[in-house]
């Protein structure tokens, strides 16, 4: 039995299983059954037919009904269609790539554009040693080295200091019709990093600063000198606010009787 001899079936015995439904299901009957074809799907047919019960939700078998009554096939590894992903060596030889790079060209990077332009280009070395470790080199083979060439490192820092230019002054000064306000952000910024000075750093632990000296002043006491026009006096001492009554006031007035009112 072939998957074109099963859909001829189902069309036959499901009058639910038309032409839409055959468009939209045959694909999947051909791709997960074609490799049964035969006796084994003859015999997947018989025993499907002989336990399906339509319902409302489902009015026709699908795939994985037969699939049921398949055997089961293990997938194995063919070689001829590539070779199995090393994760392990993978990770060790990516380690060892970056590794490599950071004894050996870091310091350099270090003392001509400064420390934090190295950890940027430090991100895209492991972005690069993830790509190149997929390669497993030959018996004697040594792994290729990772080298940022000049125009690399100098993206690098353009990225920087973009950045940090951006976090300390906005993105305004670059529709600016004079261009002057941006170059001298901009030269700035990268003075400041080559030196290993982070601009934002320090603007945001200024900030820190400066709202922490607000909010302590925001919550000192304040010593009030007046005092209330009323008979009720405060007076304020080392262990507290007390409150003084100098006397009681006035009894309240009885309400006139209807009969008192001059009308």
């Amino acid at each position: 039995m072939t998957v074109d001899d099963l859909i001829m079936a189902m069309r036959k015995a499901f009058g639910l299983f038309d032409d839409a439904a055959e468009e939209s299901w045959g694909p999947v009957f051909r791709r997960q059954l074609r490799q049964h074809e035969g006796k084994a799907l003859n015999a997947a047919w018989l025993a499907t037919m002989a336990a399906f019960k339509p319902s409302g939700r489902q009015v026709f078998p699908i795939p994985i009904d037969f699939e049921t009554h398949l055997p089961k096939s293990p997938r194995k590894f063919d070689p001829k269609m590539g070779r199995k992903l090393d994760f392990d060596g993978h990770k060790a030889r990516a380690l060892e790539l970056v590794d490599r790079w950071a004894k050996r060209e870091r310091p350099k990077i270090e003392e001509s554009h400064g420390p934090i332009v190295a950890q940027r280009c430090l991100d895209e070395v492991r972005r690069i040693a993830e790509g190149r470790a997929w390669h497993v080199p030959k018996d004697g083979e040594e792994p290729q080295w990772i080298e940022l060439a000049d125009e690399h490192v100098a993206l690098c820092e353009s990225a920087v200091v973009s950045s940090e230019r951006n976090f300390l002054y906005g993105a305004h000064s670059l529709h600016a019709h004079d261009p002057h306000d941006w170059l001298e952000q901009t030269a700035y910024c990268r003075s400041m990093i080559r030196q290993g000075f982070s601009p934002s750093r320090e603007a945001e632990r200024h900030r820190a600063e400066t709202a922490k000296a607000d909010m302590s002043r925001a919550i000192a006491p304040l010593n009030v000198s007046h005092k209330p026009k009323s008979k009720t006096s405060v007076s304020a001492s080392d262990e507290g606010a007390k409150i003084n009554v100098d006397e009681p006031p006035p009894p309240t007035e009885e309400p006139a009787t209807e009969e008192a009112l001059d009308w």
